[in-house]
């Protein structure tokens, strides 16, 4: 039985105990968690007023763990093992006795191929239905992971753990600038032109590993990147290109989707070209998931049978016909 005091502390709070012991950085446990860092500093403040001792010690740099602090990080991510594993049980249960499902997706994925999953869906007899929920690479790898949702559809590279994933697609990036800028003159743009450029890239929080890679690609060109500016959407990064912010860095169909008439795109050389890949748990699937899983088989087929006749990045009519939906609906019914 807990004791009074401890019933107050949440989840959060001993989560964020742990990450600032093994990460030795309030301001880094902070980036983690995606807090700010007073809120890390009251979690640890609260968590160690309860216990009444000091769980770590603030004198050394990195910050290490007390002897007290050593025993607690142990013994209660053990049991946060325990109580996660819990909650994917009840929910992936949950999953297998029903047919909707929970799928994430980024932000940077053609709204086309989310329009071809998303009318699949809602096919008569299928026997499934869906909610997306467009987000960051890193969090949908987290939701995934803890069974809130199904599955997702990530940039790679990207940290995918211990899930399972099937390529998709690749397309390659593309660097957005205002029409005027000297780059525009040209048909395509080499890492090296980037140096001394004042680059928007995603956020860093959205998907690390995807921002290392870039970051050693232009390093290994010779290019120190001029970050100034990180954007959570690829809408945002094409609108402050626009206003001559910076040269925005995304991926080809996103930015001819949302292109500004006074910017223009510019494919990046130097073989940058990036992966989405269709993430889930690797356990026993329910009906409904095996179900989308195929559709997602057929859509990666539909587009590798492009891309080999050369065609251009997939729109909604030559990813599918109405006619190929129809029979794609079908053979998820057979299956």
């Amino acid at each position: 039985m807990l004791n009074f005091t401890d019933r107050d502390l949440s989840l959060e709070d001993l989560e964020t105990v742990l990450t600032v012991s093994e990460c030795g950085q309030f301001t880094r446990a902070g980036e983690m968690l995606h807090r700010s860092q007073p809120a890390i500093t009251r979690s640890v403040h609260a968590v160690e007023r309860s216990l009444e001792t000091a769980l770590l010690d603030r004198t050394t740099r990195p910050t290490s763990p007390t002897p007290a602090g050593e025993d607690f990080r142990y013994e209660v991510r053990k049991g946060l093992y325990f109580i996660m594993r819990g909650f994917r049980k009840a929910r992936c249960i949950g999953r297998r006795e029903n047919s909707s499902l929970e799928i994430g997706h980024s932000t940077y994925l053609d709204p086309s191929i989310v329009a071809f999953l998303s009318n699949i869906a809602k096919m008569p007899n299928v026997g499934f239905s869906a909610v997306y929920h467009s987000s960051s690479s890193a969090e949908i790898v987290a939701k995934v992971r803890a069974g809130v949702w199904d599955c997702g559809i990530v940039v790679r590279p990207a940290t995918t753990l211990d899930l399972e994933f099937m390529p998709i697609l690749k397309e390659p990036l593309c660097v957005v600038m205002p029409s005027d800028h000297p780059l525009a003159s040209k048909k395509a743009v080499q890492l090296k032109d980037l140096d001394n450029q004042r680059l928007i890239l995603p956020a860093r929080d959205r998907n690390v590993a995807f921002r290392s890679w870039f970051i050693e690609r232009c390093q290994r060109s010779g290019v120190t990147p001029s970050i100034i500016q990180e954007v959570t959407h690829p809408h945002e990064g094409v609108l402050l290109a626009a206003e001559k912010i910076g040269l925005a860095i995304t991926n080809q169909s996103t930015a001819r989707t949302i292109r500004k008439s006074s910017t223009v795109l510019r494919r990046l050389s130097d073989d940058m070209v990036i992966e989405f890949s269709f993430v889930l748990r690797r356990e026993a699937r329910s009906q409904a998931l095996a179900a989308y899983t195929r559709a997602v088989t057929m859509l990666r087929d539909r587009i590798a049978s492009l891309e080999r006749r050369k065609d251009s990045v997939p729109i909604p009519a030559q990813v599918a016909s109405e006619g190929e939906q129809r029979t794609s609906a079908h053979r998820l019914r057979r299956a």
